[in-house]
């Protein structure tokens, strides 16, 4: 592997302990949520729009039905009195409100459907999210439980290991009962030279309280009877 290579290496593996050091996927989770929330009430107003859109249209549309009404009657009428020109005017804005009400008509039903769409994805997403949220709060519910099962576990560990208080207590009873028997083992040793002391005394003494050659002659003369 190259030097350049294992240069990228190198940062490329703290990049990804420094992504793993700042994840928290409980936080990005509830922003992941909050940025949903945001884009449905997005999506509601884009929605109250095309409802205020369409609104305004089916005014115009009933102004354009209105006037397409209108100027039927003065063709109708322009033709029963036999008045060409009046009927051919007529006639030219009877066409354009008729046209009017056509793509109005035709652009309010498109929005009408477009309306009943957004509004079932709104639903659908409202939904989702209120699934999310429920689950978020049990995933957090369960998180928080299992950290305090990991803590006592913990607990429970730093106790019965090495460094807890009873192994402390275990290692100082060692200790000294290690201290006692050497203690009895410099004083058993030290009453040993103790009695080879005092028997060297004990013989060594002129007055031992002890004759062994008035014991002897006295043996002697018990024989002899």
């Amino acid at each position: 592997m190259g030097l350049f290579q294992t240069i990228k290496n190198i940062f490329r593996g703290a990049a990804n302990n420094l992504d793993e050091a700042l994840s928290n996927p409980e936080r990005d989770g509830e922003l992941g949520i909050k940025d949903a929330e945001a884009s449905i009430v997005k999506y509601r107003t884009n929605i109250a729009s095309l409802m205020t859109d369409t609104k305004v249209q089916e005014k115009k549309l009933t102004e354009a039905k209105k006037k397409e009404s209108q100027w039927q009657s003065v063709l109708d009428r322009s033709i029963d009195a036999n008045k060409e020109e009046d009927a051919q005017k007529a006639h030219i804005q009877l066409t354009q409100a008729s046209e009017s009400v056509s793509t109005l008509a035709g652009q309010i039903e498109k929005n009408n459907k477009l309306i009943t769409k957004m509004k079932t994805d709104l639903n659908s997403l409202q939904n989702k999210i209120a699934t999310i949220k429920n689950k978020m709060s049990n995933l957090k519910a369960t998180n928080q439980s299992s950290s305090l099962r990991i803590q006592l576990a913990k607990s429970h560990e730093s106790i019965g290991g090495d460094d807890s208080p009873f192994a402390a207590l275990d290692k100082f009873e060692k200790s000294v009962n290690s201290k006692e028997a050497e203690a009895e083992s410099w004083e058993e040793l030290a009453g040993e030279g103790n009695e080879s002391e005092d028997l060297l005394e004990k013989y060594n003494s002129t007055d031992t309280g002890f004759d062994f050659a008035a014991l002897k002659k006295e043996r002697k003369g018990d024989k002899k009877k």
